[in-house]
């Protein structure tokens, strides 16, 4: 049904803009209830610093969702106009208004916060005449560096959208805008806690789903008078409605997980700090149960009348209020002191403690190989996500009736078992304390655990499952086909490409400042293991590989990289048994453990793991490559075999009455 959408999406949008303003408000009243922004004892910055860095917080909260929602819709849910809608008319081109101008408010926000922020650390307002010295003091700490990212990611975020008008410019924009979004998991007590990888790790995670939900939510209350009809407004809340339902699960889960490092018991609910939070947990939940009716009661009945149209947009207005609010809220919590806001006496903790955050394994033994393990947030994200996304993957199949080798989904699965193992278990533990289990850690990552990955075939297990747009959007499917089809997907996916990253990714990382980055920064940690993951399997996948790529060399050529590639792994791993130097000697060498080898003798320990260790996996490469070779002279012979039944050989007839007529001229 046709119909033009009238007031109802009028007062949504309005709805929508007074609670954006609101959530101002909202964290104006918070800090008085918690008393978070009342004048400090030593070096008050002043009223005017001490309301604003927490308003203006909230105020980038509110523009990184409208950027980040605008972008995402824009990216992967919204018909891009097509040659009959040149004038620029439409959803997509509102929503590319609304990218466009809350990037730009959004870096400039930014960059008044970083000032703010600056003068709240420091104690010094900004009418003070040492304000120039503080600030470039204030700079040198790492979560001013952090806000200073966000800024830079969001100047450049807005412009690559405003000098773009085309579906891949939404997407890099996209993708830059989360990214943007992160940094600030890096501030606030997030930072500081005890548990520091699991709070900033939560902390990511929260500020992600919070933004694609709450700036998914606004935008389609901006965008509603846009649509064209009923159909087209279903469509993309069908897609949206998948996104806000994952974005509920990852705020729930990662807020509760950030929320434990903050509360030392259920009594401290009871205070302040505590009563805010339930507020904010009222309004998801609130939030939740509205997106649910709108799934499952609305969204199906969505065009049969009048009516139908004014709740839908009553509800999505309610929604943008009660998210807004809840924004609201996490910027006074974030500004507020929770309960067992402790003071860590540095004395008191051990040089274990003060390198790693966590206390001292025991000793290394057959025993706590196995079985010791420390839960690691983003380990358990990353392995959750990868087995969902393949298992709805392998249930799409199933219900068109559509075959999948059982062999593929067991490969998949072990590699993800694996996976848990390296970066929860004893290899994730030890590998801050020992450099032997460190490079454990790296060969399961690079070379097993990828192996076993690619023998899943999760690209074309994806673009069987995932069904094409026929509507000018992009999902995820047109995302990956576009990624492999481009020149950079070209690039890092070329077989010569893959080995370099492979093997000389060794040299690089290890012989550079950037082991010292991945063993201090927990950010450095997270990218080291994506890296590891990616660089393995682009390498296996151009060997073994049954998922598309488009270069892909004879197996005699593939043997001689995979050779070439051992023999580089053995030179690292002979160069470091015979070395006298320690790597990263003041983490190693100070990390206090009385037990175990010296540090030179475990770093030389790693250096035969990663010769011989390390070679099993490329051995089994080896065999799979062979095995595959030999299976390809099969399918040709048997060809062959075939065309000389039909023919009678009459390629070899024909080559010997070429000869005869040689020899006959001759």
């Amino acid at each position: 049904m046709t119909s033009q959408l009238t007031p109802a999406p009028s007062r949504a949008l309005w709805l929508a803009l007074a609670a954006a303003l609101g959530a101002l408000l909202v964290t104006l009243a918070s800090l008085a209830f918690t008393g978070a922004a009342a004048p400090l004892p030593l070096q008050d910055p002043g009223a005017l610093v001490r309301w604003g860095t927490p308003l203006l917080s909230t105020l980038n909260d509110v523009l990184g969702a409208l950027t980040v929602g605008s972008l995402v819709l824009l990216a992967g849910a919204l018909g891009f106009p097509d040659a009959r809608h040149r004038a620029w008319q439409g959803p997509w081109a509102a929503a590319h208004r609304i990218a466009c101008m809350s990037s730009i408010a959004w870096t400039f926000a930014g960059l008044l916060h970083l000032f703010f922020y600056a003068s709240s650390i420091s104690g010094v307002g900004f009418t003070d005449p040492a304000f120039g010295t503080t600030f470039g003091q204030a700079m040198d700490t790492d979560l001013a560096r952090a806000l200073l990212a966000t800024v830079v990611l969001t100047a450049v975020t807005a412009t690559v959208i405003v000098g773009s008008r085309s579906l891949t410019g939404a997407g890099i924009a996209a993708a830059l805008a989360v990214v943007a979004v992160l940094p600030k998991s890096l501030t606030g007590h997030a930072a500081g806690a005890s548990d520091h990888e699991t709070a900033v790790t939560g902390m990511a995670l929260h500020l992600l789903g919070a933004s694609l939900w709450l700036g998914g939510v606004l935008v389609l209350c901006l965008l509603g008078r846009s649509f064209r009809d009923d159909s087209q407004l279903a469509a993309v809340m069908r897609r949206f409605s998948t996104l806000a339902l994952i974005c509920f699960v990852l705020v729930s889960l990662s807020g509760v997980a950030a929320s434990l490092t903050r509360l030392a018991s259920w009594s401290d609910l009871g205070t302040r700090w505590g009563l805010l939070l339930l507020a904010k947990v009222a309004a998801l939940v609130l939030v939740g149960a509205a997106g649910a009716w709108h799934r499952g009661r609305l969204l199906g009945t969505l065009g049969s009348n009048v009516a139908v149209r004014r709740v839908f947009w009553r509800v999505m207005a309610a929604e943008a209020v009660l998210l807004v609010a809840a924004s609201g809220f996490a910027g006074a919590l974030a500004a507020s002191a929770p309960p067992n806001d402790e003071t860590v006496v540095l004395t008191a903790l051990t040089p274990a403690e003060l390198l790693t955050g966590y206390p001292l394994p025991p000793e290394l033994t057959s025993t706590t190989f196995w079985t010791l393990w420390r839960p690691d947030l983003f380990g358990i994200t990353l392995c959750a996500v990868l087995s969902v996304t393949y298992a709805a993957s392998l249930v799409k199949l199933a219900r068109r009736g559509d075959a999948w080798p059982v062999v593929r989904s067991v490969s998949w699965f072990a590699g993800i078992a694996v996976l848990a193992f390296a970066i929860n278990g004893s290899p994730g533990v030890y590998g801050r304390i020992l450099f032997s289990s460190h490079m454990v850690e790296h060969m399961l990552l690079s070379m097993l655990i990828p192996l076993l990955l690619t023998g899943g075939a999760p690209v074309s297990l994806f673009l069987r499952a995932l069904a094409p747009r026929k509507d000018g959007s992009r999902g995820a499917r047109e995302w990956l086909l576009w990624l492999l089809d481009s020149r950079y997907g070209r690039f890092m996916t070329h077989p010569i490409v893959a080995a370099v990253n492979f093997a000389g990714g060794l040299i690089v990382f290890y012989y550079s400042d950037i082991f010292r980055w991945v063993m201090v920064n927990h950010v450095g940690h997270v990218l080291m293991i994506v890296h590891f993951l990616l660089v393995g399997y682009v390498f296996c996948n151009s060997l073994v590989g049954i998922d598309p790529t488009h270069t892909r060399f004879g197996y005699p050529i593939r043997l001689v990289m995979l050779l070439a590639t051992m023999g580089f792994h053995a030179f690292f791993g002979v160069t470091l048994m015979s070395s006298q130097a320690l790597l990263l000697a003041d983490w190693f060498g100070a990390t206090g453990r009385p037990w175990g080898p010296s540090a030179l003798a475990d770093q030389q320990q790693g250096g035969e793991i990663a010769w011989g260790i390390g070679e099993v996996p490329t051995v089994a490469l080896a065999l799979l490559v062979a095995r595959q070779w030999f299976a390809s002279e099969q399918r040709l012979t048997r060809r062959r075999d075939r065309k000389v039944d039909r023919d009678g050989d009459a390629e070899l007839e024909a080559y010997n009455r070429m000869l005869k007529e040689r020899s006959g001229g001759a």
